[in-house]
């Protein structure tokens, strides 16, 4: 039997599977992201508590996301585009912890214009078919990348999750806000102003709405998120090479993937079938690239 240990470790959350024969056979989630730590010191006790019961069943552990950053407990470097699923395996940096060989996983860079992505590239290895696909993967930055097969060869990022948690918290805007429904009218009539403008100018129109009485305080979270997606959409799709026509491949789960589905839908974007954010199908396909130890 070929067992080993695959862990996702981003900044807010940790998770990790034990992986027999290429199937989950056990799952582990830690709210201990790389940004509640402090040192080498704190990782490992963290690694240790997760991976506890598990790691006299394997040799290998492949980790990716934040843990691989400057901030994190190995950094590994950044692949340049395009990079291919066995470019990430051949570019793992090995260290010993123990009995155990953790393979830590390098990111994906773009010099022009710059960008950088850590984490995600494990998500995307999921995405099947051959030719050029665009695949969004919705989030606090939220990444568009353009895949030829297997190999990515360009991308941007749209601070869309990040701008909506600042504007709700330290913002005029977010203080009439109160609580309601993420979807609704109030989210249909942000989404098509944010895609018909592509424009920042258009979030105060949240707080005027208030003022005038045009938007309720419980719509204005809903409005608010439309809008920056409205926004991320028809910039994206303008600004990503390749991607104006071309249907879209969305990677995300539960509220976040409705979101994006039902804006698609309202901007006339064509889509595939949604695929659940599932950093483990996409280990299990990177795991399946020539060269891979998974024996030590």
């Amino acid at each position: 039997m070929t067992a080993l240990i695959c862990i996702d470790w981003g900044s807010s959350n940790l998770r990790a599977a034990l992986i027999e024969d290429g199937a989950v056979v056990d799952s582990r989630r830690s709210d201990r992201g790389i940004k509640r730590l402090q040192g080498r010191e704190e990782m490992e006790a963290v690694f240790d508590e997760v991976v506890g019961g598990w790691a006299d069943r394997v040799q290998n552990v492949y980790l990716s996301g934040m843990v691989t950053s400057r901030n994190g407990w190995v950094e590994t470097d950044y692949l340049p585009v395009p990079a291919t699923l066995d470019d990430l395996m051949r570019g793992a940096r090995q260290i010993r912890h123990g009995a155990l060989t953790l393979n830590f996983l390098p990111g994906i860079s773009q010099a022009d214009p710059p960008d950088v992505m850590r984490g995600e590239e494990v998500q995307l290895a999921r995405v099947e078919g051959a030719g050029l696909r665009v695949v969004v993967l919705p989030g606090t930055h939220s990444k568009w990348v353009l895949l030829d097969g297997d190999k990515v060869t360009a991308f941007r990022t749209c601070i869309t999750g990040e701008l909506l948690e600042l504007l709700g918290a330290h913002s005029l805007v977010g203080k009439l806000a109160e609580p309601g429904p993420s979807l609704g009218p109030a989210f249909d009539r942000g989404v098509a102003a944010g895609h018909e403008t592509g424009a920042i100018a258009s979030v105060f129109a949240a707080r005027a709405g208030v003022l005038l009485g045009q938007i309720r305080p419980d719509e204005v979270t809903a409005y608010l998120g439309g809008l920056l997606i409205g926004i991320e959409l028809e910039n994206m799709i303008r600004l990503l090479p390749g991607a104006g026509g071309r249907p879209i491949q969305i990677l995300a789960d539960g509220a976040v993937a409705a979101s994006y589905e039902r804006a698609c839908d309202l901007c006339g974007v064509p889509r595939t079938p949604t695929l659940a954010n599932s950093a483990f199908d996409g280990f299990s396909k990177l795991l399946s690239c020539k060269g891979v130890p998974i024996n030590g």
